[in-house]
């Protein structure tokens, strides 16, 4: 018996799940001695049971075709239809109210080859129209196997036209796998972003995380800007709840959540974790990445929605910020993304990307002609960066302790993806210091960013390091990622990220600016000893789709 499961990736709201089965013995002997046919009962279910807070309004069966018509509790329609595209067997029987189940009995002779078919579709009324119309419309159609199957797979080669290709078997597999999970994860130009786990999983309660921003919306824009597009545009249409979690809080601006669902409103129960305030700065970030590698300029245009959140990103610090009696400024009472430091004051990247998210803000503003407040770069120039004087590096945080463990390297994070400014013997004591803090399994996104740091300061043994660190979160025949190595087995999709961020930023060597939307990209490699090179299929840069050999010598057009 063999089954298969796949995603329409032409067309969202079907599914498809086919099932082989051989039969290798037509008959079973009885306890008198005779031969009996065989029978087996295939039982098919739609069971909405795993979705939460569902209410079944309406349950349809016609012929082949079953539906179910539900509710959210905020009253959004939800329509779940399945079709089967082969015989329906002898006595076959439907029961079920808020499920439905048809069970069916096959007869077999020996050398029987079955192929059993069903075609599932989901569809939404969020963005308006009749779900459960629609849902029946796409179950009547002409659903011919062989034809969806084609469809599906020349959508997936589209996608697969942009990759990385390297000469090391094992590490293509990774590679991937990576960008597997990623694709499949999300669509092209819509306004949804994803979970930690994408669709696979429902871990950290499938909801959006900064993970994206920082982790997989710079791969997607490398690779598939249409992805991070939706991923930006999320952000835009959850605004409203951004700048409402503001308010609640007695603050300006926008206080993008933890974790985040459809309406933007925090949904994280924890309040330490509510303030990793950092957030705000991610989402600024991530805006002006897509922005930059798609070419779009329009995104930061007057009422470009990238303008708009970078315009409330900086109101919240303009906000946040406290002023010093010595003329500097603090931000207080925030966590880091080592939240397990807790609430401190002047976390050095928190500060960092604040300063960043004012500088730039104001610029775009002033480029689209709208007034900037005169106190934004007073801020920006004036927050603290706590200092480890006898190590001379940045402190993690005003509070730091030398010797205590930490999740990630916070101030690590300032020079990727923050590109923060200071000279590389300063970069190299500040990496080597932090990673001695980590504790005996690190997670994968630290590390990665160290490698990325060692390929910017020509370290290719810290690269290979890193590198050879991310393999045991990448377990199983299928390389499942897990963020530590011991934990989850469910694709995470932050450490994907993690990983692909190494070989784009750390092995290829890629930089950008992040002061000039169309200033030019370009590569300095920092290859492990081991590997001679890589090509990158179909990536975009400025607006351009183009394809590089990456080698020692530097990158070239193929």
């Amino acid at each position: 018996m063999e089954k298969r499961f796949w995603l329409c990736r032409h067309q969202p709201e079907l599914a498809v799940i086919e099932l082989e089965v051989h039969c290798l013995d037509g008959s079973v002997q009885s306890d008198d001695g005779r031969d009996n046919p065989v029978s087996t009962h295939l039982i098919k279910c739609i069971d909405p049971c795993e979705l939460p807070d569902l209410k079944t309004l309406n349950t349809e069966v016609q012929g082949r075709r079953v539906h179910l018509d539900l509710e959210l509790d905020r009253g959004q329609p939800i329509s779940l239809g399945s079709r089967w595209l082969h015989d329906e067997g002898e006595g076959h029987r439907v029961s079920g109210k808020k499920s439905l189940t048809r069970t069916q009995r096959h007869r077999w002779r020996a050398g029987d080859r079955r192929h059993f078919v069903k075609v599932v579709a989901i569809t939404s009324g969020r963005h308006g129209g009749d779900a459960a119309a629609h849902d029946r419309t796409l179950l009547e159609g002409d659903l011919n196997l062989p034809d969806l199957r084609r469809r599906h797979e020349e959508a997936w080669a589209e996608l697969w036209e942009s990759r990385i290709e390297v000469n090391h078997p094992r590490l293509q597999q990774l590679l991937n796998v990576a960008f597997f999970h990623l694709y499949g994860s999300l669509r092209n130009d819509g306004d949804w972003s994803h979970a930690p786990c994408g669709l696979t999983d429902n871990g950290w309660d499938g909801l959006v995380f900064w993970d994206t921003d920082t982790w997989t919306l710079p791969v997607l824009s490398l690779f598939q800007p249409g992805m991070a597009q939706s991923c930006a545009r999320y952000r835009h249409r959850t605004l409203e709840g951004a700048l409402a979690n503001a308010e609640k809080e007695g603050e300006t601006g926008a206080r993008w959540p933890w974790m985040s669902g459809s309406s933007g409103a925090e949904q994280c129960s924890h309040r330490t974790f509510q303030e990793e305030r950092h957030i705000v700065s991610c989402v600024a970030l991530a805006q002006w990445v897509y922005a930059s590698c798609s070419g779009d300029l329009s995104w930061f245009h007057e009422d470009g929605p990238g303008l708009v959140i970078l315009e409330q990103c900086a109101r919240y610090w303009e906000g946040r910020a406290e002023e010093n009696e010595d003329g500097s400024w603090s931000i207080d009472r925030v966590c880091g993304p080592d939240e397990h430091a807790g609430r401190v004051r002047d976390n050095f990247t928190t500060n960092v990307g604040a300063a960043w998210t004012l500088n730039t803000a104001a610029q775009l503003m002033k480029d689209a002609g709208k007034e900037v407040p005169s106190s934004w770069q007073v801020i920006a120039k004036g927050l603290r960066q706590p200092w480890i004087q006898d190590r001379d590096i940045p402190k993690q945080m005003e509070q730091w302790q030398h010797g205590q463990t930490i999740k990630q390297a916070d101030t690590v994070l300032a020079f990727h993806p923050w590109n923060h400014d200071l000279d590389e013997a300063t970069m190299a004591r500040t990496v080597d210091y932090y990673r001695e803090h980590y504790p005996p399994q690190a997670i994968m996104m630290g590390q990665a960013i160290d490698g990325i740091v060692d390929a910017r300061l020509g370290r290719s043994e810290g690269v290979e390091k890193a590198l050879q660190s991310l393999l045991p979160h990448l377990a199983g025949p299928y390389r499942v990622a897990s963020e530590h190595p011991q934990n989850e087995r469910a694709p995470f999709l932050t450490g994907y990220g993690g990983f692909l961020q190494l070989m784009m930023f750390g092995i290829a060597g890629l930089r950008w600016s992040l002061q000039s939307l169309e200033a030019d990209a370009h590569f300095k490699p920092c290859l492990p000893t081991w590997l001679d090179g890589l090509v990158l299929h179909g990536i975009h840069l400025n607006g351009k789709k183009v394809s590089l050999r990456i080698d020692g010598e530097g990158a070239r057009p193929l």
